[in-house]
């Protein structure tokens, strides 16, 4: 029930930064994306340690911010497929820079033709960045979060494979190289 309560969280989110940004409001919408990020990072750590999730549940907010706070999940996460080299904190640090938190390289999230912009407005710039990082996201979200049940109807097996075929496509076509996808 939980990661069925966190994969809501996803969607609503999901479906909140894709209206942000094509409302034209890029700063929100790159902050919705960060929160998309930290969630299906919870999601995935989740999953891979099921025996947590009641600990979880009933963390108090030290332990929310501490032994299940972005950091500690990502090196979690880091430590479990033998990253070494920090993109998950990156892209994460990346997104607080520039539209959760207040600084002066975030402003360009809110200039058009050099001056700054009241309320929304279009960017070609902007909208690619987001939907860059947005396709990159969703598509592993729905990986992760299709993952975390098993003992499904073989009709919900087979949308998970046509699912993955269909992203190892998309992979070959735009990035090049071999199938990253293979579970069902």
């Amino acid at each position: 029930m939980t990661l069925q309560f966190l994969g809501i969280r996803i969607f609503n989110t999901a479906a909140s930064t894709i209206k942000l940004a094509h409302a034209g409001y890029y700063q929100n919408a790159f902050s919705a994306l960060r929160d998309l990020l930290e969630t299906y990072f919870l999601v995935d750590y989740l999953c891979s340690n099921r025996h947590q999730i009641s600990e979880w549940k009933a963390a108090s907010n030290e332990e929310l911010r501490g032994r299940f706070g972005p950091n500690a999940i990502r090196q979690a996460l880091n430590k479990r497929d033998g990253f070494k080299e920090g993109k998950r904190k990156l892209i994460y640090d990346l997104i607080s820079h520039h539209a959760t938190h207040a600084t002066p390289s975030g402003f360009r999230m809110t200039v058009k033709d050099q001056l700054g912009e009241i309320g929304p407005f279009y960017s070609e710039e902007n909208f690619v960045a987001w939907i860059q990082e947005a396709v990159k996201m969703l598509s592993h979200v729905g990986i992760i979060f299709a993952g975390a049940f098993t003992g499904v109807e073989d009709r919900f097996l087979l949308l998970k494979s046509d699912y993955i075929q269909d992203l190892n496509a998309w992979k070959r076509k735009h990035f090049g190289g071999p199938d990253v996808w293979t579970e069902i």
